[in-house]
Parts: C-alpha cells; sequence; structure tokens
C-alpha cells in the first residue's frame, strides 16, 4: 500500500476537537489516522502505509519501532518517547498508544488543544469520552474494561 494511491496525507495542524471534521469520507477512518492527523478514508493498521502492518501478535517493540518508522515517513519531523503530562509547544502534538496486555489489541488517542483527550473508533465520530462515558484526561489513567490490564507509551511528534 502507498500513501499516494490511498490519497494519505497529514492534516492541517490543529488540535482542536472537531468530531464533525472526521465525518463523511473519513468516518470509515479508525483511531490511527484520528490520533496521528492523517487523512485516510478506510481503516489502517500501524505499520499499513509502509508495508509492514501490525496485528494482535506483533511484539510490543515492534509495534512502537513501526510507528515511530511509519510517523516519519508520513512527514513527522521527530517523535519521541514523553511522559503524558508534558506541556505541548508550537507544531508539536501527542498521541498515546494503549495495547491490552492480555490479547494485543490496540488503541490510540490524541490530545486536544483544551488539555482533553480523544478517540475515534471506524464508523463513528471522535469522542472526548472512554467507554465508560468518563471524560479522557489521561488515557494511561482510563481503563476502559475491567480485569484487564494495558500497557501504554506516549509520543511527542513534530512538525518543525
Amino acid at each position: 500500500m502507498h500513501t499516494q494511491s490511498l490519497g494519505v496525507r497529514l492534516l492541517e495542524n490543529s488540535l482542536e476537537f472537531r468530531p464533525r471534521k472526521w465525518a463523511g469520507k473519513l468516518l470509515g477512518a479508525g483511531c490511527y489516522p484520528y490520533a496521528a492527523n492523517f487523512y485516510c478514508e478506510q481503516f489502517i493498521r500501524i505499520g499499513e502505509l509502509i508495508g509492514k502492518p501490525c496485528d494482535m501478535l506483533t511484539p510490543d517493540y515492534v509495534l512502537i519501532f513501526t510507528l515511530l518508522e511509519e510517523l516519519l515517513y508520513l512527514g513527522y519531523k521527530s517523535v519521541k518517547e514523553v511522559q503524558t503530562d508534558y506541556i505541548l509547544q508550537p507544531g508539536e502534538s501527542k498521541i498515546y498508544l494503549r495495547r491490552v496486555k492480555q490479547v494485543g489489541i490496540y488503541h490510540l488517542f490524541r490530545q486536544n488543544s483544551d488539555g482533553l483527550w480523544s478517540h475515534k473508533y471506524k464508523n463513528k465520530l471522535p469522542s472526548e469520552r472512554d467507554s465508560n462515558q468518563e471524560l479522557l484526561y489521561d488515557p494511561a489513567k482510563n481503563n476502559p474494561k475491567e480485569g484487564l490490564s494495558y500497557n501504554g507509551w506516549c509520543f511527542l511528534l513534530n512538525r518543525d
């Protein structure tokens, strides 16, 4: 899969929470294009754009390395791991990758300009709430399902 054939491109560098922007053609996109703020009309997995798709069996270190490689491929100038409470500077954004330890399912979130985090499921508009309808103040601390444990990583994305 190649970015030009999919029309994949980074969207404007806005951290405002505007869920309606993801209606229409972008509704089929999942959490990854939403969190990393790139245009893609379909659901894709991390690594799919560079020919290294990651699934539930992909080890954590491969998933992370592939995510970083693909974000650079998409046009980000730098990507590094930070804490979720890192305060953004102009031109920066943050995403959070959360993975269920028991089954390997992963999901991505992004921080909005108001400090809340948001996420998107395929064929749904983005939301600032978790599955318990709690506001997402910190995806590292919001546990959507009792009895499951999670790994999580927060990344700083820079376009400059």
